[in-house]
């Protein structure tokens, strides 16, 4: 992969990304790739501060990704927010970036104190309590479809702490989640199957 320049991706690792980037669904979650086949591109994107990496990840997944809104018959797209601490750091939120990339509107919650990087906790359940009053999201939802997004999915205790808030505020929403990337210690984890 190409770093120093707005070409990042090299056209042999763009046929390679494009092959194992078809849209999949398990354990109740969408997503595009496993984390380990994008890592690095992942990485440089959010902590290399490459916010133009969003447009090479919207060309492996704007058109999946539209269609599973259509077919889903999705009202609000909500990305997993960041801190204020975060967005001083990185200058953006990554998942904001790439729906942007792919003309997909969005409706924004807030993430109201700054946690740990959930990859500095090895504990599930340390990560839970990293997460706990940690997203405010009192949108008026009722009756929607809803898809959260993300850009990887560890544990799902991110996802699975904002579905908590948005249903305090609205009894009658469906969620559905897509997320960029899966780890594939979370699909083999049976403990996360309640994720939907």
């Amino acid at each position: 992969m190409k770093k120093d320049s707005e070409e990042y991706i090299c056209s042999k690792c763009s046929f390679k990304l494009e092959t194992l980037g078809k849209l999949k669904s398990r354990k109740g979650v969408y997503f595009s790739f496993h984390y380990e086949e994008i890592k690095s591109l992942i990485w440089d994107f959010k902590f290399s501060n490459r916010k133009y990496i969003s447009k090479e990840i919207a060309k492996f997944i704007k058109e999946p990704l539209n269609e599973l809104i259509k077919e889903l018959g999705i009202d609000v797209v909500i990305p997993v927010p960041i801190s204020d601490t975060r967005m001083r750091e990185r200058g953006f939120n990554q998942v904001e970036e790439f729906l942007k990339e792919c003309n997909i509107k969005y409706e924004t919650i807030e993430r109201a104190k700054n946690t740990k990087h959930m990859y500095e906790i090895d504990s599930i359940e340390k990560r839970k309590e990293n997460l706990v009053s940690v997203f405010k999201g009192n949108l008026n939802l009722h009756d929607k479809k809803i898809l959260l997004v993300d850009d990887i999915v560890t544990t799902g205790s991110t996802i699975e702490e904002i579905k908590k808030e948005l249903k305090s505020y609205n009894k009658t929403i469906e969620i559905f989640i897509f997320s960029l990337s899966v780890v594939r210690s979370y699909l083999k984890n049976k403990t996360n199957d309640g994720v939907k």
